[in-house]
């Protein structure tokens, strides 16, 4: 009897270290529970934040007004150079870029790394594209003077940094 007794005395110790190590485990997994469910609704405020953002961004708008203030004749040309830049020329992928050919000359074809080095070239060509370089002379809409084409210039940088926002803007959202 006494054997039972010690038995169910030490059941009864168990259960109640088991209950306790069980309060204290949800009690923790329901404090993680609510932090995380603070930070969802933290990151779907955010998410809001930005679509909003993405909606009403009206600073192109802004800028294609300054632009018909600034330049109220040519404006169509004016708006076409802002927001498409210069024409590149587009070369078929079976043709070859002369300035891709002329910087490719002394790869040797032999070497086990020509490949890195044709990719390279190709590389600094697409960079070079992108960055769009302008000449007052090649470039020049019309009747613009020297100082108005280069506020022309720089509104269309901005533009170029007013798309990248904006698409990085729609990739955060999705």
């Amino acid at each position: 009897m006494i054997i039972r007794l010690v038995i169910m005395l030490h059941d009864g110790k168990e259960t109640k270290g088991d209950e306790n190590k069980y309060r204290s485990e949800m009690e923790r997994l329901y404090s993680e529970k609510t932090e995380k469910e603070e930070l969802i609704n933290t990151f779907r405020g955010f998410a809001q934040d930005l679509e909003t953002r993405h909606a009403d961004d009206s600073s192109i708008r802004e800028q294609e007004k300054e632009l018909r203030r600034l330049f109220p004749e040519n404006n169509r040309q004016i708006q076409a150079f802002v927001k498409n830049g210069k024409g590149k020329k587009a070369y078929n992928p079976n043709e070859i870029n002369p300035k891709e050919q002329a910087l490719c000359q002394n790869i040797v074809e032999l070497d086990p790394f020509s490949t890195v080095d044709r990719n390279r070239v190709k590389k600094i060509i697409q960079d070079e594209e992108e960055k769009e370089i302008f000449d007052f002379e090649k470039d020049n809409i019309n009747p613009l003077t020297e100082g108005a084409f280069e506020r022309l210039v720089q509104e269309r940088y901005s533009r170029v940094e007013m798309n990248k926002d904006k698409e990085k803007l729609e990739n955060q959202i999705k």
